[in-house]
This record gives C-alpha cells, sequence and structure tokens, in this order.
C-alpha cells in the first residue's frame, strides 16, 4: 500500500509539473529561458495523455480529467497556431513557379559531400545553405549549376551561402544578431521575368534566452517595405506554434506549405521538430518536401516549389554591384 502511495504521488508530482509546463507555454513563451520549454508544448501534451490513461486505470477519475483537459487545451493551441501560419492553396493561373533548396548542412559534416549531386539535380533555382563550410570545398562543383553566389567567400568565413541559377542583385549579408556574421542574406532575382526578393535566415537556439526573439524582430524590420513576390527561408529554430514566429509571420504577410517536414533532429522521424521553414509573401509555397537524406546532418534539407503572384516590384533597394560567377 505504501508502495502504491508513492507511485501515485510521483505520478500526480509528473502531472503538475507538465501542466507549470505547458502554463509556461500559454503564458510565458516571450520570457527569458522559457522560449524553449514552449516549444516542447506538444511533447507535454502528449506525456499528458499518457498519465492520463495511467490514472484512468487506476480509477482516479479527477487527476485523469484534469490531465486530459490540459492536453487538450495544448493540442487545440498547437493545431491553431500552426494553422494561422499556412496558406491559401489556390494558385492564379499563369503563375510563374520556381523551386527553392533550404539546407542547414552542419558545419562538421565529414558526410555532406554525398548532398551534391541531389543538390544539383533538385531543379532548384535558389539554395540556401546554412553552416555551409562542410560544403566549400564543393562550391566549385556546385557552380556548375548555381554560377552565382552570395556569401562564403572563403572557408573560415563560410557560414550562410546563397547559391542561385540567376544573376544576384541588391544583395546584402551580415549577422541577423550578436552571434555569427553571416546569418542574414538577401538578394533579388528575376524568374521567367517575375522578380522575388529571397532572403536567407539562421536564427539562434531558443535557449538563448531573448536573442531569437530580437532577431526575429530585426528580421522584420529588414524586409519591411520590400514589395513584390518575397521567400524568406532557413533554419528558425523554432516550430509553427512558437508564438513568436506565429506573431513574425502574421505582422509580416508570410505564409507557407499546408503541410510542415519535421526537420530536427534526424534521428526522431515524424516525431522530430519542424524548426526549417520556408515562407512565402505574394507568393504561395504549394509544396515542401524533405531531400531524400540528411547525409549527415542533424537537420533534414528542404525542397520547395513556390509559386510567384502577379503583383508590384519589389521596392527600390540600395543594390551593391553584383556578384561575380562563384565558379571558385
Amino acid at each position: 500500500m505504501r508502495l502504491r502511495l508513492q507511485l501515485l504521488g510521483g505520478l500526480t508530482a509528473a502531472a503538475l509539473g507538465l501542466i507549470g509546463l505547458v502554463a509556461i507555454y500559454f503564458t510565458l513563451a516571450d520570457r527569458l529561458i522559457f522560449p524553449a520549454f514552449a516549444q516542447l508544448a506538444p511533447l507535454f501534451a502528449a506525456l499528458l495523455v499518457i498519465l492520463a490513461l495511467i490514472f484512468a486505470a487506476t480509477r482516479h477519475v479527477v487527476r485523469a480529467g484534469l490531465c486530459l483537459v490540459v492536453a487538450g487545451a495544448a493540442f487545440v493551441s498547437v493545431i491553431a497556431r500552426t494553422e494561422r501560419l499556412m496558406s491559401d492553396e489556390t494558385v492564379p493561373a499563369g503563375a510563374t513557379e520556381m523551386t527553392l533548396v533550404s539546407y542547414n548542412v552542419m558545419f562538421r559534416n565529414a558526410e555532406i559531400g554525398a548532398a551534391v549531386p541531389e543538390i544539383t539535380g533538385s531543379g532548384a533555382d535558389v539554395v540556401l545553405l546554412l553552416e555551409a563550410r562542410a560544403l566549400f570545398s564543393a562550391m566549385p562543383e556546385l557552380a556548375k549549376a548555381f554560377p552565382y553566389r552570395l556569401g562564403c567567400d572563403s572557408e573560415a568565413a563560410c557560414d550562410s551561402a546563397l547559391l542561385s541559377k540567376w544573376p544576384l542583385e541588391a544583395t546584402r549579408i551580415g549577422p541577423l544578431g550578436a552571434f555569427a556574421s553571416e546569418r542574414f542574406l538577401q538578394a533579388r532575382i528575376a524568374i521567367g521575368g517575375t522578380p522575388v526578393t529571397v532572403i536567407g535566415a539562421h536564427l539562434s537556439k531558443p535557449y538563448f534566452d531573448a536573442f531569437a526573439m530580437s532577431e526575429l524582430n530585426t528580421l522584420r524590420h529588414r524586409i519591411e517595405g520590400i514589395g513584390g513576390p518575397m521567400v524568406v527561408a532557413g533554419d528558425f529554430n523554432a516550430p509553427p506554434w512558437y508564438w513568436p514566429l506565429v506573431r513574425f509571420a502574421e505582422r509580416t504577410g508570410f505564409r507557407t506549405a499546408r503541410a510542415f517536414v519535421p526537420t530536427w533532429p534526424t534521428w526522431s522521424g515524424p516525431l522530430g521538430l519542424p524548426i526549417d521553414h520556408v515562407f512565402a509573401r505574394s507568393a504561395r509555397v504549394i509544396d515542401l518536401k524533405p531531400l531524400s537524406s540528411p547525409y549527415g546532418s542533424n537537420h533534414k534539407g528542404l525542397i520547395a516549389r513556390i509559386a510567384l503572384l502577379p503583383g508590384p516590384g519589389p521596392a527600390a533597394a540600395p543594390a551593391p554591384a553584383e556578384p561575380a560567377p562563384a565558379g571558385g
């Protein structure tokens, strides 16, 4: 009997702890330290469902009911927030299509060279590579398919790179926050006569206190005033139910595909977190799928098909000289 009571007490304490973590998800996601906890809300809710089943089996109905109510609220919130990021599937006739690859290849990755054939054979117009140093030696091979490049001018400075089949204009590269110096890339290209602004971003991990939220604000301010079709892709280190990311999308008008790809960690399969994204404005992400293999990275790469909607061209922006073809 004593052991049984101790077990019940332990399970009850675990349930109360999980309920507290779900409460953080609802109330403190913008506060220091707590963003990382908020991202795991579905996991906490799933554990509460398991505890509810245990309580129900042992006839502790009130405890079971409380766990189910809190878990249900968390699941409903996650679904509702995720829906707010999804775009309308309607694509007008005659829309120009582009293909984009976004891939965090991981700095130290001895296997990443095997990804080059799939990247070059993907049919992509644009490729965004993050933590790209592991692929620096493959840049000449990649340049055969993507002769224009922004970033990774040297191996030591190779953090992020934007590769393109088409000339890059109005380019910009720099930091998003206090960490690495090449976590923001911007360029304008023309596909089938339709100009589109492409932004690459790599945000900090959520356990770096408020840095990631500050970087989202910086990203929002940098893209304000840019008109025409725009695509923002990269490693956001945040799932679609993360409230600051939802708020960013709603304030900027960006939306993504009707389905998300669990990209991290790769070993978790379908139970992973979708923290790598492709967002579009004045455009539609009509298909989003992973590369066939992570090729040694801890992130899955994404291939996105995007329909560019007709509309006014991009707002004028200072344009440095066009980068030379990336032949070496």
